[in-house]
């Protein structure tokens, strides 16, 4: 619909998985696609079952308040919550 295709390697939608988030199958299912162990990605969610599905896919995950609450997504252990993409640019070196 927008077009994102050519800006990723790898995409993994409902058809190559049978669990859905928050289940972790679809990040086991990306990290193994990308050759990475999942402790050496990192996940950027924004949904409570994204985060839950990253976690205990063994991935690091920052968590973005676009959807849910900051209190929420640190109960849920996110490795760092971020309010806005410009402080998720910055986290990450980008700015």
């Amino acid at each position: 619909m927008f077009n994102l295709r050519p800006f990723f390697s790898t995409i993994i939608t409902s058809r190559d998985i049978i669990n859905g988030k928050p289940h972790p199958e679809p990040y086991l299912k990306t990290a193994e696609k990308l050759g990475v162990v999942p402790a050496n990605a990192l996940v950027i969610e924004d949904s409570v079952n994204g985060v839950r599905s990253g976690k205990a896919a063994g991935c690091r995950v920052i968590a973005i308040t676009t959807s849910f609450p900051r209190e929420c997504l640190m109960e849920l252990q996110a490795d760092y919550v971020v309010g806005s993409f410009v402080e998720l640019e910055r986290l990450l070196g980008f700015e």
